[in-house]
């Protein structure tokens, strides 16, 4: 009752151009409804039936991390949000008291700390690409302006600064398209 109205929200907001500037900002929220869900029904039915509900908590938060590409700094905070809230529902509940809870504890951390590094990564590739890309585009604009100048120098004599021979047969070739056209 609580994930899918958020994610439905999520969602319809995506369709907006509103949404694109602060689409981590939704993401975020959409992706702590998300992970708050599993949480919430660990601390809602009886301990022994709780630990079946990490599975999906684990599964939301790599998730958040490889899937959404939600920004390191907000995907970590969700990731943190997550699991401060898991830790909050495992003491003011009885399920500390079950054997399987440290390990359980100890691979959802992991799971956590694996997504921040995937997350991690996958950032400084995706702003890496962008920096080429754009360094790409930069060289591009640079060669075609001196394909252009050199386009113009060898059809120009450099003593006398006349059309040449090649100068002189584009200029009759353009023309005689252009007079029969």
């Amino acid at each position: 009752s609580l994930v899918i109205p958020v994610l439905v929200a999520v969602l319809i907001l995506s369709y907006y151009d509103h949404f694109k500037k602060y689409n981590q900002i939704y993401l975020s929220v959409g992706s702590i409804a998300a992970g708050l869900g599993p949480v919430i029904t660990m601390a809602l039915v009886e301990p022994s039936v709780g630990v079946y509900y990490l599975a999906p908590a684990i599964i939301i938060v790599l998730a958040i991390f490889c899937l959404v590409k939600l920004r390191f700094f907000y995907a970590a905070g969700c990731a943190l949000l997550i699991f401060s809230s898991y830790m909050f529902m495992i003491i003011h509940t009885d399920q500390a008291l079950l054997p399987g809870t440290i390990n359980n504890t100890a691979m959802f951390a992991v799971a956590i700390l694996v997504g921040l590094v995937s997350n991690y990564f996958f950032e400084v590739r995706l702003r890496r690409e962008y920096l080429l890309s754009r360094e790409l585009e930069s060289r591009t604009v640079e060669i075609e302006a001196e394909n252009r100048k050199l386009q113009k120098l060898s059809t120009i004599d450099s003593l006398t600064g006349v059309a040449n021979r090649r100068g002189y047969d584009d200029f009759v070739n353009r023309e005689w398209k252009r007079a029969a056209r």
